[in-house]
């Protein structure tokens, strides 16, 4: 009997034990689809099949969108294809190296997560995840060489010259600064990656040139370790100690016999190197000659920031959190430093652009450009320049205009609707008011003062009483006679930490003649002030009531007439030219276009500081950017933007000579015009016959541009 029962209970439990794994079996999840049904509809509705086709067509789109002109992305997809295509399957179809290299882009200049990118591409996490990284991997190792070669020292001579015609600092190889990328906090890493600015973020140390390309980069250093340190433990740092990196020997500076190796820049937080230079201290700032240096040194080395500036405008990716592993975060900055030069190099626009900014600026520098004195005498192909010391910066020089070219219109305060009505008003004559104002409205149910005696009516008359005061000081004085300044009443604070009151304030209108008391809220609100007018009308009223203070409303900021001089001055020393063709009815004149309002005034500040500067005064500085561009704008009427035809030396001769000179060069002018005439009628009658005739065509170009 007792073995039946051990039977019976083993059953029981093999019973159990199948009925568990049943209910396992059961709940098993079931397997997931191999595609889901919203991706499959990629190749009809995803993004890269409906508006790249779209974007094609619109070049200012395209570059919109991938950062990038059509040229550019073409050539990058030539170079990187082999490597990021994949082979199809009998399951499916692969993702092109075209629609690949578009979500790599799509995520670089937006920073967009993966989760945004994979429903508007129709695309998997992991799939979104693994092209990001996989294009760039391809992008640093099939460019990196390309854009970003080993300087040779012709190469290293190359950026010193352009660092000296650009920066006028001569024997400058590069621009060296640090740069912070915050991540998501990798695990089990503690504070590695954290900063001094509170996040997590891996540091990337640049090498900048003058034209904001990147020399040399080092990536993936902690968060929490310094610009001084990366740069010794990084290659970079190493390369430079040991001298490998074929930098050229010491040369002379320009115009001495004192010999100098060539160096990079850096900032505070970089130690002081041979080949290193950071700036002065600034308790060691007692000598104008330091301060010069700081200033051009800080001007040069401020390129590598303008490039980080660019950099992460152009790739949105810097400006969100990157959440990736950090080998992988590496890459995907490396890539865009990369693509960063590439799009320099094989965009046709901006090559062409930086090519011509320095063809322009080659032979600029402190001494070459005439800011020192004179202007063009003749209007020749080689104009003649008279170059005068600036011995005094508080005289003019020039011929003083009779009606002064403006760029900007002069304010006229004279003419304002507030001055007009103000003397309107004082001669007893009719006047408008603008900006009506209205008393606020105010709730003084439960006051105990005579608010609401006052109906909106004798409200809106007192209102418009006090607005209509047209002067300053009378309102204020307005203000004062409707208030009593008296003794306190209660001189306990009413808290622990308030202080004892000294004087107390007692509000009133005039009704029937009689004062009638209100509370300040509804005094304020009466005259649509704010209390701040009543209390600054009481700081500045003498001991018989009256306002002696002066309306200080624009009054700051306001330049001494000599420093405006002296800013004219340096303006007057640049010469000018005038258009003669396109824009002859045109009063403007056109200064040289390698100048722009921030460079005139670099060349001031840099002038000022080298002749001007006095250590015993160093409270008095050059005049800021805005004074000096508000100069510019308001006292000349003067362009950088090359006009579209010069004009002819002849014409220019004809019209700036005497009446002797005048009689000398008639013949010679008239012929001219003659000529001039007769081409003119010439290009009319072929342009009709042009518009007549298909098979004949005209064409008109500037020759002298040409030649």
């Amino acid at each position: 009997m007792a073995e039946k029962l051990d039977d019976i209970e083993d059953l029981a439990v093999l019973a159990l034990l199948l009925d568990e794994e049943e209910k396992t079996k059961n709940n098993t999840k079931q397997k997931r689809l191999w595609v889901h049904e919203v991706w499959r509809k990629r190749k009809t509705e995803g993004e890269f099949a409906t508006l790249y086709k779209e974007l094609v067509d619109h070049e200012t789109k395209f570059f919109e969108y991938f950062r990038m002109p059509q040229y550019s992305f073409n050539v990058l997809l030539h170079k990187i294809e082999n490597d990021i295509k994949k082979q199809d399957t009998f399951w499916r179809e692969v993702i092109t190296p075209r629609e690949r290299l578009a979500v790599c882009l799509r995520f670089l200049a937006t920073g967009d997560s993966f989760k945004t990118i994979l429903f508007s591409y129709r695309l998997g996490n992991t799939t979104v995840y693994r092209i990001v990284i996989e294009t760039c991997k391809s992008i640093v190792k099939n460019l990196m060489s390309e854009v970003m070669p080993q300087p040779t020292e012709e190469r290293w001579k190359q950026i010193a010259n352009d660092f000296l015609t650009n920066w006028n600092f001569p024997n400058c190889i590069g621009a060296l600064d640090g740069k912070h990328v915050t991540i998501q906090a990798p695990p089990n890493t503690g504070s590695n990656f954290f900063n001094y600015k509170k996040t997590f973020s891996v540091v990337l140390l640049a090498l900048v040139d003058a034209q904001y390309n990147f020399i040399a980069v080092d990536v993936g250093a902690y968060g929490k370790n310094s610009d001084g340190g990366i740069l010794a433990h990084s290659n970079l740092g190493k390369s430079l100690e040991n001298g490998s990196l074929n930098i050229p020997k010491d040369e002379f500076l320009p115009g001495t016999t004192i010999s100098a190796p060539y160096v990079i820049l850096g900032d505070e937080a970089f130690p002081l190197k041979t080949y290193l230079m950071r700036p002065y201290l600034g308790k060691q700032l007692d000598d104008s000659l330091k301060r010069i240096y700081n200033y051009r040194r800080c001007r040069t080395r401020r390129v590598v920031e303008n490039c980080f500036g660019i950099l992460a405008q152009k790739f949105r990716v810097y400006n969100r959190r990157i959440q990736s592993k950090p080998e992988n975060v590496n890459y995907i900055i490396l890539s865009t430093y990369v693509l960063h030069n590439f799009i320099k190099k094989y965009n046709n626009s901006v090559t062409e652009n930086f090519q011509n900014m320095n063809d322009l600026t080659s032979n600029i520098t402190l001494n070459d450009i005439p800011m020192q004195g004179g202007g063009v005498v003749v209007y020749d192909d080689n104009p003649q320049t008279t170059n005068d010391n600036l011995d005094n910066l508080e005289t003019i020089i020039g011929n003083q205009v009779e009606t002064p070219l403006r760029r900007w219109n002069k304010k006229n305060p004279e003419g304002s609707i507030r001055a007009i009505n103000k003397k309107k008003r004082n001669l007893g004559l009719e006047y408008t008011v603008g900006n009506k104002k209205f008393p606020k409205p105010i709730l003084c149910d439960k006051c105990k003062f005579d608010c609401l005696s006052f109906t909106e009516e004798k409200r809106n008359k007192i209102c418009r009483n006090y607005w209509g005061l047209v002067d300053f000081q009378r309102k204020k004085d307005f203000v004062i006679s409707r208030l009593l300044i008296s003794e306190p009443n209660r001189r306990r604070p009413r808290q622990l930490n308030e202080k004892c009151r000294t004087k107390s304030r007692k509000y009133f209108f005039l009704k029937n003649g009689v004062e009638a008391t209100v509370c300040q809220s509804s005094f304020i609100k009466t005259f649509n002030i704010y209390n701040s007018v009543v209390i600054s009308a009481l700081k500045n009223c003498n001991s018989t009531g009256t306002f002696v203070s002066v309306d200080k409303i624009g009054g700051h900021n306001k330049g001494v007439s000599i420093e405006k001089d002296c800013i004219k001055k340096h303006i007057e020393t640049f010469p000018t030219t005038e258009s003669h063709y396109v824009r002859k009815k045109s009063k403007r004149h056109y200064l040289d276009s390698r100048l722009s309002i921030s460079k005139m005034h670099e060349l001031y500040k840099i002038l000022w500081l080298e002749k001007y500067y006095n250590p015993q005064t160093p409270q008095i500085k050059p005049s800021s950017s805005t004074t000096y561009k508000r100069v510019f704008c308001q006292e000349y009427n003067l362009s950088f933007y090359k006009p579209k035809k010069d004009q002819y030396s002849l014409c220019a001769k004809y019209n700036d000579a005497n009446e002797n000179e005048k009689e000398n060069l008639k013949l010679i002018y008239e012929s001219h015009k003659e000529r001039e005439k007769s081409a003119n009628l010439d290009k009319s009658n072929d342009k009709e016959k042009a518009s007549t005739n298909s098979n004949f065509v005209t064409v008109t170009y500037n020759l002298k541009s040409v030649l």
